[in-house]
């Protein structure tokens, strides 16, 4: 860390504000961070606005942490302008950049002249709590705190300023992802981070669920960058940035569970990592998702062909939704954890998704029928970032190695469990739940399979023919 100011608001909440120069290079911002109590976001969405040097050299971050909240939000202040309040006494500024200016600010509405502007309000979210940490105290202690600010001040300072061998601890892969805890991936995920984190190897895995540390477009980045260390993709949504990823959800292409099972260090699998590693990211693991789809609705079932007329459902990809609009369907791009409430409001009248998150997002809360088909297959991709995984001790890679072989191995289990257990599950809520025929497969794929591989072929016209090679070289 470069410097740093601690303070105590008049509200009675800490707040931190952090200078980092560059944010990308500095490894132990996140740990320092963890150690003041302060749990992870994706820090890069909060750079502050601002110009010349200080625009690519320093990062402006203000926390705001309350009892049971931590709210979030962007300084209220440009570049190097800040309140007056906030700058600490002898600061210095890194890399010789200039001090960062202290004029009043312009009121607030309604605010008394020059007073200093007000934190940006922010949505609250609860305090993540990931899956292999334990908080040292509990924040309701820090905000009835009676300390100084130059106590703050000079416990920061102490913790910053510590020599890096007095700093050391085990390193930390602090693994972000959207899905719910009850999603059966997000259990096999949790149960990956608790045994390498009982295996006491010398790293230790923080597993954050429902986008708690970061949203779905923020993983990649976030991981590229080394915001944190590590996040998962299903492989379909890694679009246009990888398009290859999408060979195994063309329709009914790759479906069958002996082929499936062979994935997972195949060569289709190491022409996708390749691809991965010329992205900025490392892949370290594949967990088989789904193969069972579940296309609801909630006016009538969609079992024919011409169900899917003028539907509005909702799409994965620009290259899926080939196969919906060959139908007759309206696709609309929706992220996983908007699509019940775009089936709520109306935004949606069909909803396609995997048959266990049906549950886990409670589809049958809005929806009442569902039609279950081996539509395609999708993949849990995990990745790191590079640089945080080579530095890494031997035995802590081999630790997590080992431990993501069990899970991949556990995946295919735990799915097909999951999903057979969630057809039951969801009839017994009140959904009535088609299970598609053979025949009725074969009608779907003669219109949807083929005008998804052609675009796939126009998309990918370096990799996709090999990539649909490997895939079909995995023979049951």
């Amino acid at each position: 860390m470069t410097g740093g100011s601690l303070l105590v608001s008049p509200a009675g909440a800490v707040c931190v504000q952090v200078l980092v120069a560059p944010l990308v290079e500095e490894p132990e911002f996140g740990d320092a961070l963890n150690r003041m109590g302060i749990r992870g976001t994706t820090l890069l969405g909060f750079i502050a606005d601002g110009d010349g040097d200080w625009l690519d050299a320093v990062a402006l971050t203000r926390i705001e942490t309350v009892p049971n909240n931590a709210c979030f939000g962007r300084p209220s202040f440009r570049g190097t302008e800040m309140p007056p309040d906030l700058v600490s006494a002898g600061f210095e500024p890194p890399g010789g950049l200039p001090l960062p200016r202290t004029e009043p600010h312009a009121p607030a509405a309604g605010g008394p002249s020059g007073a200093p502007a007000a934190l940006t309000p922010c949505l609250r979210r609860p305090i993540p709590r990931p899956t292999g940490f334990e908080p040292a105290s509990d924040r309701r202690e820090v905000a009835s705190m009676r300390t100084t600010r130059r106590t703050l001040l000079a416990g920061a300072a102490g913790l910053l300023a510590a020599p890096p061998i007095a700093r050391a601890q085990a390193p930390v892969m602090r693994l972000s992802h959207q899905y719910p805890p009850a999603h059966h991936i997000a259990r096999v995920l949790a149960a990956f981070a608790e045994e390498v984190n009982a295996k006491n190897a010398g790293v230790t895995v923080q597993v954050y669920p429902a986008e708690q540390l970061a949203r779905v477009a923020e993983n990649f980045p976030g991981v590229a960058r080394g915001a944190f260390e590590a996040a998962v993709a299903t492989n379909f949504t890694w679009g246009n940035t990888i398009p290859e990823m999408s060979a195994p959800t063309i329709p009914y292409l790759f479906t069958d569970l002996a082929r499936i099972r062979k994935f997972p260090g195949s060569d289709a699998a190491q022409f996708l990592d390749a691809a991965s590693a010329r992205r900025g990211v490392k892949s370290v693991g594949w967990l088989f998702t789904t193969r069972s789809t579940i296309f609801t609705s909630g006016r009538k079932p969609i079992i024919q062909l011409a169900d899917f007329q003028g539907l509005k459902i909702r799409g994965l990809n620009p290259l899926i939704d080939n196969a919906l609009r060959a139908a007759g369907a309206a696709p609309a791009a929706t992220p996983a954890p908007e699509v019940v409430g775009a089936l709520q409001s109306g935004v949606l009248d069909a909803g396609l998704t995997d048959v266990s998150a049906a549950v886990s997002r409670r589809f049958y809360e809005v929806q009442k029928f569902g039609t279950v088909a081996p539509f395609f297959c999708v993949y849990t991709q995990v990745y790191v970032n590079p640089r945080f995984w080579d530095g890494l001790p031997a035995g802590a890679r081999a630790a997590l190695e080992a431990s993501l072989r069990k899970a991949e191995t556990d995946a295919v289990t735990v799915t097909e469990q999951t999903a057979a257990a969630a057809v039951g599950e969801l009839r017994a809520k009140g959904m009535t739940i088609h299970e598609q025929t053979a025949a009725e497969a074969e009608a779907w794929r003669a219109v949807m399979q083929q005008p998804v591989i052609d675009a796939f072929l126009r998309a990918t016209p370096e990799g996709g023919q090999r990539m649909l090679d490997l895939l079909r070289k995995l023979t049951a």
